[in-house]
């Protein structure tokens, strides 16, 4: 199964990973 990371970068920026 595939999980979703949501990493913050910088102040008002979020990306989400598929790790």
């Amino acid at each position: 199964m595939l999980k979703v990371h949501v990493i913050p970068i910088s102040s008002n920026q979020v990306i989400p990973s598929c790790q």
